[in-house]
């Protein structure tokens, strides 16, 4: 009885830490442009940071910094299609406060400066439009 007790709240304290790691995913998603610490979050869901960054890691399989990273990459790909919008603008927009620095890491994400991925972009897609 006791050994099915113990797989009963495993199954639920498992279903738990899957949910949680979903909000708080969708939280850095739709936060992404924010300044968001390790410990501001773990406040927010209520778990400590070192916690909260260990299950991040073995749930998701990459640590906190390289997911919000990531999702700053992301925005910043959407952005870079928009011409009238500033590599500046974008950085900012995105949560970066050193545009030099967004260069930098979206180059090291991409192997392509941040210029060079929207002059791709652009390209692309004047030629879609003159087929």
């Amino acid at each position: 009885m006791v050994g099915r007790l113990k797989q009963v709240y495993l199954k639920h304290y498992n279903r738990l830490e899957v949910d949680k790691i979903h909000q708080i995913k969708q939280y850095i998603i739709d936060h992404s442009h924010e300044d968001i610490s390790l410990d501001a979050l773990a406040r927010k869901v209520e778990l400590s940071p070192i916690y909260l960054s260990k299950m991040f890691k073995e749930k998701l399989g990459i640590n906190y910094i390289d997911f919000l990273t990531s999702c700053r990459i992301d925005k910043a790909k959407k952005l870079l299609g928009d011409p009238q919008k500033s590599l500046k603008e974008i950085s900012f927009e995105i949560g970066y406060h050193e545009p030099n620095y967004f260069s930098k890491v979206f180059k090291k994400m991409n192997d392509v400066s941040p210029k060079e991925y929207r002059r791709t972009l652009l390209t692309e897609r004047k030629d879609q439009r003159d087929e």
